[in-house]
């Protein structure tokens, strides 16, 4: 189970080196061109791992946990949420490109093309679970996701039907994170999602997440998402940006010998 892991984080990394498909942009909302490049000193600012990201300050993010930190990773616990998502899952060949898609739908329903006309305050982060293709020139799939405000998390407005949104309740979820700076390309969310996994490897946390992985698949015949990327910053930002690779993973008949009240969850 740990080899699968492994393999299938280094087979997305293959899967999502386009240089193609970035820099462009698409209707209302221009992504900045990805040839800006930060200095070392400006990818570094507020990405220590443990550290609230900066834009949390004044967007509401999803409140956690930090049950654990280890060498260039975090390991949270996120209880109850609720998330506006794409459904069905947005087909592309580029990561960028079908975070775009899914986020001219989310930008669309918080302006107000949902059942209540409401207007929903902007959260953080934008999400995308990424299950990738089964090969180099095929089409992945990507589920871009919105953390819905404390507002309406008991009841989130209905989304127009045009912007194919559906709103996801998670269960308690745990996740293993590594953040870095700069703007997220396709070609380097595979690189920070293979560094997240060599500082999982030989930890309990690699077997925690790869039985749940493996659990998911048995039980619900569906494959759960390699990994996630979170992006807190506006597209405008160019400077100080965090962004996160998540692993997300539920634990079962799982004890950490540091946390040993952590278990049956």
């Amino acid at each position: 189970m740990k080899v699968n892991l492994a393999v299938g984080i280094f087979i997305s990394l293959l899967f999502f080196i386009d240089p193609a498909h970035q820099g462009a942009s698409a209707l209302r909302v221009t992504w900045p061109s990805s040839h800006y490049r930060e200095t070392e000193r400006e990818q570094s600012q507020g990405t220590t791992i443990g550290e609230v990201a900066p834009s949390c300050e004044s967007l509401e993010c999803p409140a956690y946990e930090s049950i654990h930190n280890g060498k260039d990773y975090e390991i949270r616990r996120y209880n109850h949420t609720v998330w506006m998502s794409t459904v069905p899952p947005i087909k592309n060949i580029s990561f960028v490109e079908g975070t775009r898609t899914g986020f001219l739908s989310l930008f669309d329903y918080i302006q107000g093309q949902n059942a209540e006309q409401a207007k929903v305050p902007m959260t953080a982060p934008v999400l995308t679970d990424i299950l990738p293709s089964r090969g180099p020139f095929c089409e992945s799939s990507f589920v871009v996701s919105f953390y819905v405000p404390e507002k309406f998390q008991k009841k989130p407005p209905e989304a127009a039907k045009s912007l194919a949104l559906q709103a996801r309740k998670w269960d308690v979820v745990y996740a293993a994170v590594r953040r870095f700076g700069g703007f997220v390309t396709d070609s380097n969310i595979g690189e920070e999602a293979a560094k997240l996994q060599a500082s999982l490897m030989g930890t309990p946390w690699e077997d925690a997440i790869s039985r749940s992985q493996l659990r998911i698949a048995e039980l619900e015949g569906k494959d759960m998402s390699l990994f996630s990327v979170a992006q807190y910053n506006s597209p405008f930002e160019f400077k100080n940006r965090v962004n996160e690779i998540w692993m997300l993973f539920h634990m079962e008949n799982f004890t950490h010998p540091s946390h040993p009240s952590i278990s049956q969850i």
